[in-house]
C-alpha cells in the first residue's frame, strides 16, 4: 500500500480508471467502425481481454494490437491510479473485472447503447419538460 493512500481511495481510483478506460474504448471503437454494431460486437471480446491484461500489468503487444486507446506503452493503462501501484489479481478477480467490463462493452450493452445515448438523458429531458409546463401551484388529486 502506498503511503498516504487508503485502501478505499485506491479502490475508488481503480474503479474510475476502469470506467474511463471502458468509455474511451467504446467511443474510439464507435468512431473507428462508424457505429456498425455487428462489427463492434465482433471486436469487443478481444478488447475486453486486452483491458484485463493491461490492468494486470501486461500492457504491450496486446494493447497495440487490440486496443483503440492504449498503444502499449502503459500511459493509458491506469489513468487514475498512482504510477507505482501494482494491481495483483488472482483468476477470480480477473473474472469479476471481466464481467464488470462486459456490463459496458458486452454484446447486450452494445445493443442497448448502440447510438451512444443513455436513457437517463431522455428521462431528464422528459422531467424538465413536465416541470416547466406543469404549474407549481396546482395540485393534482389521484
Amino acid at each position: 500500500m502506498l503511503r498516504g493512500h487508503t485502501r478505499s481511495s485506491v479502490r475508488n481510483r481503480f474503479a474510475l480508471s476502469v470506467k474511463s478506460r471502458c468509455m474511451a474504448e467504446l467511443k474510439a471503437a464507435h468512431r473507428t467502425h462508424q457505429g456498425k454494431i455487428e462489427t463492434l460486437k465482433r471486436v469487443m471480446p478481444e478488447v475486453i481481454s486486452t483491458i484485463v491484461l493491461c490492468f494486470r500489468g501486461y500492457c504491450g503487444n496486446q494493447c497495440a494490437k487490440n486496443s483503440y486507446v492504449c498503444s502499449g506503452n502503459k500511459r493509458q493503462a491506469k489513468n487514475f491510479m498512482p504510477a507505482n501501484v501494482k494491481v495483483k489479481m488472482v483468476a477470480s478477480d480477473q473474472e469479476v473485472l471481466k464481467k464488470c467490463i462486459e456490463m459496458v462493452l458486452g454484446p447486450m450493452a452494445l445493443e442497448a447503447t448502440k447510438l451512444l445515448t443513455t436513457t437517463p438523458n431522455m428521462c431528464e429531458a422528459v422531467n424538465r419538460v413536465l416541470s416547466s409546463s406543469d404549474p407549481q401551484k396546482c395540485h393534482f388529486l389521484t
